[in-house]
C-alpha cells in the first residue's frame, strides 16, 4: 500500500512537472511574439523554473505573469543587447563568406569568439535577472564571472541549449515533421529547466558573490 502511494505521488509530481513545462513554453512564445519582448519572456520562464526547482510552490502562470512584469524594463534591454550580438554575429558571418582569404578568417575567428561570449551572456544574463537584484552592468560582469568560475557547468548547459534547434538540422525532415508537437510544447521550458537545476547548484555555492552590487 504504502508503495502504491508512493508511485503515485512521484507520478502526479512527474505529470505536475510535464505540465508546467508546457504552460511555461506556450506562455514564453506568446509573450515573445513581438521579438523584442523575449527578454522578460526568458526572465519570466527562469523565475517560474527556478523556484520550481528550488522546491517552491508557486501557480505557474501567476508567477510567470509577475516576474514577466517585475522584470519587463530590464529584461527588455537584456534582450535587446542579445540581439544585438546576434546581429554582430551574423555580420561578421557575411563578411566572413564574401571576402574570403585571410581577411575572411579573421572575421570566421572574431565571429566564433562573439558566438562564445553571447552564448555565456544568454545562459547567465536572464536568470541572474530572475533570482537576484542588481544593476544590468553587474548582472553582465557576474555572468563572466561564472563562467570563469564554473567551466564545466557552462559547457553542459551551452550543450543544453544547443541539442534541440540542432537536432532540427541532423534529423531528417520525417522526424522534425513528427516531432513538431515536442518542439511547440518545450523548445524553450525543457533546457531552462534543466539549466535551472544546474543553475540552482552554482547560486547556492557562490550566492553571495553573485548577489552583490558590482
Amino acid at each position: 500500500m504504502e508503495k502504491s502511494s508512493t508511485l503515485k505521488s512521484s507520478l502526479k509530481s512527474f505529470l505536475s512537472n510535464l505540465w508546467d513545462l508546457i504552460l511555461v513554453n506556450i506562455l514564453w512564445i506568446v509573450c515573445s511574439l513581438p521579438i523584442v519582448t523575449m527578454g522578460p519572456a526568458t526572465c519570466a520562464a527562469y523565475s517560474v523554473m527556478l523556484k520550481t526547482v528550488d522546491d517552491e510552490t508557486v501557480p505557474t502562470a501567476r508567477e510567470f505573469f509577475r516576474a514577466f512584469g517585475s522584470n519587463f524594463v530590464r529584461g527588455l534591454l537584456l534582450g535587446l543587447i542579445g540581439l544585438g550580438m546576434m546581429l554582430l554575429i551574423a555580420a561578421d558571418l557575411w563578411f566572413a563568406v564574401n571576402k574570403g582569404g585571410d581577411m575572411g578568417t579573421g572575421y570566421f575567428v572574431i565571429s566564433g569568439i562573439l558566438g562564445v561570449l553571447f552564448f555565456i551572456y544568454i545562459i547567465y544574463v536572464f536568470p541572474l535577472q530572475a533570482r537576484f537584484e542588481n544593476t544590468i552592468g553587474g548582472h553582465i560582469m557576474n555572468a563572466f564571472k561564472l563562467a570563469v568560475i564554473a567551466p564545466g557547468k557552462t559547457l553542459l548547459m551551452c550543450l543544453i541549449y544547443a541539442v534541440l534547434p540542432l537536432s532540427i538540422l541532423v534529423l531528417p525532415r520525417v522526424a522534425v515533421y513528427y516531432l513538431g508537437w515536442f518542439y511547440l510544447l518545450f523548445t524553450v521550458s525543457l533546457p531552462v529547466f534543466m539549466n535551472s537545476r544546474i543553475l540552482m547548484k552554482i547560486f547556492s555555492s557562490l550566492t553571495g558573490e553573485t548577489n552583490n552590487e558590482s
